[in-house]
């Protein structure tokens, strides 16, 4: 190979390893990968280093004890529902196929096991998941995951980029004139969210 080219690959393969070091100096990257089902834990174990994988994983559970312990339960998520769910779906499989879910954890959760330790324990799902917070919308997930769900669509809903919000917000310029010099930051937000949402078309779609 050309000396010339190869310096120049070496150049760029340092530098692109510059800025994927950096994807790891916050842990919202490493846990929104965790969060989407069809990627887990299996992503990091087969492309990050050992080292990386282990604080991701310990990253995301800190930040979920966390967020279980300041955030109550909903009121409409009631455990005892979710485990006649499960018996339920569990009556309607034939001794085959409820032999593969008890071995997989796919439909009984016991109420005293961790959410999250019950998410990672199970396989990455084969199918290509394309929007992962519409599958932590959906109903059955939000019922096997009451709290678990809220915190992955949290996680999840985060932008990768400031770029939208800035621009968003910049656009509060044109909504405070010098009639509406009293308007509160609260308002101001809504108002420029709602904005958005309209343009968007977010707020037609089914969740």
């Amino acid at each position: 190979m050309h000396q010339n080219l190869r310096a120049r690959i070496v150049r760029s393969q340092t530098k692109f390893d510059l800025y994927y070091e950096k994807l790891f100096q916050t842990p919202l990257y490493t846990m929104a990968i965790i969060l989407h089902p069809s990627y887990r834990t299996m992503y990091g174990e087969r492309l990050w280093s050992k080292d990386a994988c282990d604080k991701s994983i310990w990253h995301t559970k800190k930040f979920w004890e966390r967020y279980r312990r300041e955030t109550p339960l909903c009121s409409s998520y009631d455990s005892q529902l979710i485990q006649e769910d499960s018996s339920t779906i569990q009556r309607s499989l034939n001794s085959f196929d409820r032999l593969e879910a008890e071995l997989q954890g796919k439909y009984v959760r016991p109420g005293s096991q961790d959410e999250l330790d019950n998410y990672l324990a199970e396989v990455s799902y084969g199918l290509k998941i394309e929007n992962p917070i519409q599958w932590w919308l959906d109903k059955d997930q939000t019922k096997r995951w009451p709290q678990l769900s809220i915190f992955a669509i949290n996680i999840l809903s985060i932008p990768a980029m400031s770029a939208k919000p800035e621009r968003v917000f910049s656009g509060g310029r044109r909504t405070i004139g010098w009639e509406r010099v009293q308007l509160g930051v609260e308002t101001l937000e809504m108002v420029e969210c709602e904005k958005d949402w309209i343009h968007s078309g977010i707020l037609q779609s089914s969740f």
